[in-house]
């Protein structure tokens, strides 16, 4: 017996959840931090969660060289949910390193540095 095919839409659901977007973003860019520069687990965990751990300046200097220097790679990229993620959380992370307040008017500018 034949049965059709299902075909996959975002109306079907097919969109990978937030929370897994956000939870590989952050393991991918944990994983590549501590690799690259040495840092602690727990500090990247608790930068993750967006506390403001006591990282001294030579440290904060290379997490941030490696942030901006990062190329993120989506091969699927079907709705773009891991490349704006990643974008997102490069830019919290930056913003956090360099002591730069939140600032939505700033948005704009900032994410044109990180995508550069």
């Amino acid at each position: 017996m034949l049965r059709q095919k299902k075909s996959f839409s975002r109306r079907s659901g097919g969109l990978t959840p937030r929370a897994l977007v956000d939870q590989l973003v952050d393991g991918a860019l944990k994983e590549h931090l501590h690799r690259t520069t040495g840092c602690a687990v727990e500090v990247l965990e608790s930068l993750l969660a967006g506390s403001s751990p006591n990282i001294e300046l030579p440290l904060r200097d290379r997490l941030a060289a490696q942030l901006r220097a990062v190329r993120v790679l989506d091969p699927a990229a079907g709705s773009g949910a891991f490349l704006l993620a990643a974008l997102q959380r490069l830019e919290v992370l930056l913003d956090a390193l360099e002591g730069r307040p939140a600032d939505p008017f700033a948005r704009f500018q900032r994410r044109a540095e990180i995508i550069r």
